[in-house]
């Protein structure tokens, strides 16, 4: 893509789409239960919104005006590119006092492996000194490693990338990229590319929830991110149940084994041109849905054309081409974030 024709529609997807800063990232420990009762005071009702622009439940009134100004900067950048910058690797004392408790306790335990040290600084952000809901993490991560043959390798990664968006599911994974001024990742999707039968398939099924701990890897690559949280953008017009409808049991699977295992925050979920039957499914899984996440969805988000016209660019082959590249080079990232940072 030339410069000129991205920004023109840089431009194009400002005037397009105005979206209200997210709000607080509320940090929740999705399966253990012994903390619920505090989860439901400090999070929103829980509810999903119907709107045209995606706006954070959890947004303050109080800083509505500063909301306001930051809006004109829309959440759907093409491309930025991500560096590997020291600032986003800062964390403040607090944060490095949890993680070197988090950190005693594993390296204490016989039947937990030793992470990075960025790992346990990532994990000490999620839980928020929480230590019982950060050594839980630690469990389920490893025994999800396990179970799915991860190596934590860039090669792996780049195998599973390439066989994920190029063959199985083409065209479904429209940009992954980072909102600077924000602090975000951001994916976008077109769920219309979900075919459920892949899904039936027990390798495939498998390699799936395989790439998908890689893509929550690059998700991260730094402390800001972690703070800040994932930001997920869905198109669904054109949805047809029939297709694309995910079975409720592997739906539940997806959630508990990866959300309940990889410390993910996230900052919003907006689906956008969602007919009917996709807000029906979003009901019927709303017990499914972890608090932190249903929290931050919103429902019935509008957009003038689907999405894959303004990410699609020059085409869908180009898109899916710079998505992959992306993808590798905040997992880069990531792990030599991993190799260098140290809690001292």
């Amino acid at each position: 893509m030339t410069t000129s024709s991205a920004d023109a529609n840089q431009q194009h997807g400002e005037e397009a789409l105005q979206m209200s800063q997210p709000g607080e990232v509320h940090v929740v420990e999705q399966q253990d239960e012994k903390h619920s009762a505090d989860r439901k005071e400090r999070e929103e009702d829980g509810t999903t919104s119907t709107s045209t622009c995606c706006r954070s439940p959890s947004a303050d009134s109080q800083t509505e005006n500063d909301e306001e100004e930051k809006s004109s900067s829309p959440l759907l950048p093409l491309s930025v590119t991500m560096q590997a910058e020291p600032r986003l690797m800062e964390i403040s004392n607090q944060e490095r006092d949890w993680a070197l408790r988090i950190k005693r306790t594993v390296e204490a335990a016989p039947d937990l492996d030793n992470l990075p040290d960025m790992m346990y600084a990532h994990l000490a952000i999620f839980a928020q000194g929480d230590l019982d809901c950060a050594v839980h993490r630690v469990y389920n991560l490893q025994e999800y490693k396990k179970e799915y043959k991860i190596l934590d390798s860039t090669a792996q990664a780049n195998r599973l990338f390439k066989r994920f968006l190029f063959d199985h599911f083409p065209a479904f994974l429209l940009n992954f990229d980072f909102q600077p001024e924000l602090g975000h990742s951001l994916f976008v999707f077109d769920f219309t590319k979900a075919d459920k039968h892949y899904f039936r398939c027990h390798r495939k099924f498998s390699e799936f929830l395989h790439v998908c701990y890689y893509f929550c890897q690059a998700m991260f690559p730094n402390f800001e991110v972690v703070r800040k949280g994932h930001l997920q953008i869905v198109e669904c017009e054109g949805f047809d149940p029939s297709k694309n409808m995910v079975d409720g049991k592997i739906f539940t699977r997806v959630l508990s084994e990866i959300h309940g295992s990889y410390p993910t925050v996230y900052a919003q979920l907006c689906m956008y041109h969602t007919p009917m039957s996709f807000n029906l499914m979003v009901a019927l899984a709303k017990r499914s849905l972890p608090i932190n996440l249903l929290s931050k969805l919103s429902v019935g988000c509008t957009f003038p054309g689907r999405l894959d016209q303004f990410y699609g660019l020059p085409t869908l082959e180009a898109a899916t081409q710079r998505t992959f590249n992306n993808l590798n080079e905040a997992l880069r990232i990531r792990y030599e974030n991993e190799r260098t940072f140290r809690l001292g």
